[in-house]
């Protein structure tokens, strides 16, 4: 009998508006991993503060410890995808 239980679990965080992760990682990923992925607002373009960037991290990646994941990814790249290294400053 196989088992439904991935061998590993992989915590995601990502942006709110972020519709690609999930998708990837189920065509791209392996079998056996289980993607795991809570949303945050990042505030792309300066819109938070770095403090409650960092506050809303924290909560996310407790929400997904929660959950038994076994590693957990910040998918924060958004900004510098969308507007290049010098955006990212």
């Amino acid at each position: 009998m196989t088992s439904v239980l991935p061998k590993a679990r992989l915590g995601v965080i990502v942006s709110s508006g972020n519709r690609t992760v999930e998708p990837y990682f189920n065509v791209f990923g392996p079998t056996n991993l289980g993607v795991y992925a809570t949303r945050m607002r990042m505030g792309s373009g300066g819109r938070n503060k770095g403090e409650d960037i960092v506050a809303e991290v924290i909560r996310s990646a407790e929400l997904l410890a929660d959950a038994g994941v076994d590693v957990i990814d910040l998918q924060g790249t958004g900004i510098m995808m969308e507007r290049g290294p010098d955006g990212e400053a």
